[in-house]
Protein backbone atom coordinates (compact mmCIF):
# COMPACT_ATOMS: atom_id res chain seq x y z
CA UNK A 1 0.00 0.00 0.00
CA UNK A 2 1.52 3.39 -0.89
CA UNK A 3 2.02 6.24 1.45
CA UNK A 4 -1.18 7.84 -0.07
CA UNK A 5 -3.34 5.21 0.17
CA UNK A 6 -2.17 5.20 4.33
CA UNK A 7 -2.54 8.96 5.06
CA UNK A 8 -6.15 8.74 3.66
CA UNK A 9 -6.58 5.76 5.54
CA UNK A 10 -5.60 7.45 8.67
CA UNK A 11 -7.49 10.75 8.08
CA UNK A 12 -10.52 9.13 7.36
CA UNK A 13 -10.30 7.02 10.68
CA UNK A 14 -9.28 10.14 12.62
CA UNK A 15 -12.39 12.24 10.91
CA UNK A 16 -14.61 9.46 11.81
CA UNK A 17 -13.15 8.83 15.64
CA UNK A 18 -13.68 12.73 15.98
CA UNK A 19 -17.23 12.91 14.42
CA UNK A 20 -18.34 9.81 17.46
CA UNK A 21 -16.28 12.25 20.05
CA UNK A 22 -19.06 15.41 18.47
CA UNK A 23 -22.02 13.06 18.71
CA UNK A 24 -21.10 12.07 22.47
CA UNK A 25 -20.53 15.27 23.73
CA UNK A 26 -23.49 16.84 21.77
CA UNK A 27 -25.42 14.03 24.26
CA UNK A 28 -23.98 15.01 27.05
CA UNK A 29 -23.82 18.72 26.85
CA UNK A 30 -28.16 18.11 26.08
CA UNK A 31 -27.90 15.64 28.84
CA UNK A 32 -26.21 18.23 31.57
CA UNK A 33 -28.50 21.26 30.42
CA UNK A 34 -31.63 18.89 30.85
CA UNK A 35 -29.99 18.62 34.54
CA UNK A 36 -29.51 21.99 35.27
CA UNK A 37 -32.81 23.61 34.19
CA UNK A 38 -34.46 20.70 36.62
CA UNK A 39 -33.02 22.53 39.42
CA UNK A 40 -35.01 25.63 39.19
CA UNK A 41 -34.96 28.63 41.29
CA UNK A 42 -32.52 29.44 44.05
CA UNK A 43 -30.31 26.85 46.31
CA UNK A 44 -32.25 25.57 49.11
CA UNK A 45 -29.12 25.46 51.32
CA UNK A 46 -25.14 26.28 50.35
CA UNK A 47 -24.00 22.75 49.99
CA UNK A 48 -27.30 22.23 47.58
CA UNK A 49 -25.24 22.75 44.19
CA UNK A 50 -26.77 20.73 41.60
CA UNK A 51 -27.46 23.36 39.14
CA UNK A 52 -23.95 24.36 39.43
CA UNK A 53 -22.50 21.55 38.77
CA UNK A 54 -24.90 21.21 36.06
CA UNK A 55 -23.69 24.00 34.49
CA UNK A 56 -20.02 23.24 34.98
CA UNK A 57 -20.81 19.78 33.43
CA UNK A 58 -22.61 21.56 30.19
CA UNK A 59 -19.32 24.13 30.04
CA UNK A 60 -16.86 21.67 30.00
CA UNK A 61 -18.60 19.52 27.78
CA UNK A 62 -18.42 22.96 24.94
CA UNK A 63 -15.06 23.65 25.91
CA UNK A 64 -13.94 20.10 24.58
CA UNK A 65 -16.61 20.26 21.72
CA UNK A 66 -15.27 23.29 20.83
CA UNK A 67 -11.66 21.98 20.94
CA UNK A 68 -12.21 18.74 18.67
CA UNK A 69 -14.15 20.57 15.87
CA UNK A 70 -11.36 23.02 15.95
CA UNK A 71 -8.67 19.66 15.76
CA UNK A 72 -11.17 18.09 12.83
CA UNK A 73 -11.24 21.49 11.02
CA UNK A 74 -7.49 20.81 10.52
CA UNK A 75 -7.75 17.76 9.81
CA UNK A 76 -10.17 17.86 7.12
CA UNK A 77 -7.34 21.20 5.30
CA UNK A 78 -4.64 17.87 5.20
CA UNK A 79 -4.22 17.70 1.21
CA UNK A 80 -3.82 14.42 -0.67
CA UNK A 81 -2.40 15.55 -3.66
CA UNK A 82 1.08 14.85 -5.01
CA UNK A 83 3.18 18.01 -5.41
CA UNK A 84 6.61 19.24 -5.94
CA UNK A 85 5.77 21.38 -2.46
CA UNK A 86 6.48 21.03 0.65
CA UNK A 87 3.72 22.12 3.51
CA UNK A 88 1.54 20.87 6.04
CA UNK A 89 0.42 16.86 5.60
CA UNK A 90 2.92 16.59 2.78
CA UNK A 91 4.80 13.19 2.78
CA UNK A 92 8.08 13.13 1.56
CA UNK A 93 10.20 10.35 0.41
CA UNK A 94 14.03 10.49 0.37
CA UNK A 95 16.54 8.19 -1.17
CA UNK A 96 18.60 6.16 1.53
CA UNK A 97 21.96 5.93 1.43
Amino acid sequence: MNQIKIKNKLVEFSKLELEKKIDFLREAIDDAQKEAASHKGRMKSRYDTFKEEAQAAVGSYEKQLFDIRQLLSFINEIPFEITNKIKLGSIIETNKN
